[in-house]
């Protein structure tokens, strides 16, 4: 019969087995993104939907962008996994150690974090606009119309044009969050502006479509970079976040709490292979 170290080691293994596949996974790609990107694109013209991806995403620029994020996070979930799946194979108190201290921080990190927002929401709500304001430091490209509309390609401000196209937001307060905004629309350059993104739209954009005009998309889009607040979205980004995961607050606590009850469970498991060896019982 399986005793608990036995057991633990089993589900440790095939766990961090996981994570450690996932992160070489990850850190493949993001190096072969970074030298060679056309292998990336041969991978994903399999797949059969990738060919109905909008034109407006410029896919070579947001492949590049992401290498970095790609490697950095593939090393660190492949270290993890290799912290655990090695310390419960070779049974090795120092690896396991490691690994326990790891899950205990990232998971002390968690019940802060959402201790924080359940009892001062008003503060959160501050810490996580200024996050999100800081963020807004590097919100340099918006969407371009030349041939088409085209998204930018940075990873930051991908996604700060995608939030505020899809949720119908703008900035972290509101429109005034930017300062010296400059879009080009065929040429033509309007300085000291908001982004496009941040104009009311005719209605929810489709991003797998092809718009060849501004007007195409926006109500008013000149009236808009003329900073006229009656065609610019009037919720600010966090609020249009925030009702998103309210309307899905049964979803969220349930990832949330399976996320914690997971890691608490390797938590667990970790101990009992640890006390195991130090015991030198099975």
């Amino acid at each position: 019969m399986c005793s608990c170290k036995c057991f633990s080691k089993i589900i440790l293994i095939v766990v961090n087995l996981i994570f450690l596949f996932a992160g070489g996974l990850m850190l493949s790609f993001g190096i072969i993104a970074k030298v060679r990107p056309e292998l990336i694109f041969k991978i994903l013209n399999v797949i059969p939907a990738f060919d109905k991806v909008s034109p407006a995403f410029d896919l070579a620029s947001i492949v590049n962008a992401s290498a970095v994020f790609m490697i950095v996070l593939g090393v660190v979930v492949f270290l993890i996994g290799f912290l655990g799946l090695f310390g419960a194979c070779c049974e090795n108190v120092c690896l396991l150690t490691t690994y326990l201290i790891v899950l205990i921080v990232v998971l002390c990190a968690e019940v802060a974090l959402i201790i924080f927002a359940a009892v001062s929401p008003e503060t959160f709500k501050n810490v996580i606009q200024d996050i999100m304001k800081k963020s807004l430091a590097k919100f340099n490209q918006d969407i371009t119309f030349n041939e088409a509309m085209t998204l930018p390609t940075n990873d930051v401000s991908l996604g700060w044009t995608v939030l505020q196209l899809e949720t119908k937001c703008c900035g972290a307060n509101n429109y005034s969050d930017y300062k010296g905004f400059s879009v080009t629309i065929y040429g033509r350059t309007y300085n000291d502006t908001v982004p496009l993104s941040c104009c009311t739209t005719k209605q929810d954009v489709d991003l797998t479509k092809t718009y060849r005009t501004p007007s195409d998309v926006f109500v008013n889009y000149e009236a808009c970079l003329r900073k006229e607040p009656a065609f610019i979205n009037s919720q600010n980004c966090y609020e249009s976040i925030y009702k998103l995961i309210k309307k899905s607050t049964a979803i969220a606590i349930g990832i949330a709490a399976g996320i914690v009850a997971a890691q608490s469970i390797l938590i667990t498991l970790t101990i009992c292979i640890c006390r195991a060896v130090k015991n030198g019982g099975d």
